[in-house]
């Protein structure tokens, strides 16, 4: 999927509540830090997302940035850290 990834173009999303403690999504967090390695080792670009059902939720990423300073993930690949690349990447600049 990583190398795809890059092939493509496409982002990878790294879910905030997906890791959260009552998460059901089972093995979230290593699933992630295997893929935040491929992507790290292979220059694929990530996006945060907040996956929220409610408002004050949205935009909320401690979960997503707990987990990539602990992995050591180069924030140059994360596109949440770079507007410019946002409006880029979406075409939003047309």
């Amino acid at each position: 999927i990583v190398k795809k990834a890059k092939e493509k173009n496409i982002l990878l999303e790294v879910n905030n509540s997906s890791l959260n403690t009552s998460s059901f999504r089972p093995n979230a967090r290593e699933n992630y830090k295997e893929m935040l390695k491929l992507c790290k080792e292979q220059g694929v670009r990530i996006i945060f997302g907040s996956d929220a059902h409610i408002c004050y939720q949205v935009g909320k990423f401690e979960n997503v940035e707990k987990l990539i300073e602990e992995v050591d993930f180069p924030k140059e690949l994360v596109i949440n850290y770079h507007e410019d690349e946002i409006v880029e990447f979406f075409g939003l600049d047309k």
